[in-house]
């Protein structure tokens, strides 16, 4: 195996089904804060369907932060 990079690796099987349709409303007032909160539950079910279960509040924020400072470095450089 190589390296994770310092990022846990989180391993399923094939889904369960070939269809997902995920739908929320999330208030823009204080997203920042609550970003997370709102998106683990729709991530949580998406991987479920790989056999992938006990998804963390916690990881979905660290990935969330992860890939603001990605997205947003190129735009700053």
């Amino acid at each position: 195996m190589g390296k994770s990079h310092g990022r846990s690796m989180i391993e399923g099987g094939a889904a369960r089904g070939d269809e997902a349709l995920l739908e929320t409303i999330i208030q823009v007032d204080g997203i920042d804060g609550k970003l997370a909160g709102q998106l683990q539950p729709l991530i949580a079910s998406l991987f479920e369907r790989f056999g992938v279960t006990r998804l963390s509040i916690d990881r979905v924020a660290a990935e969330l932060e992860r890939m603001k400072k990605k997205s947003f470095s190129s735009v700053r450089g």
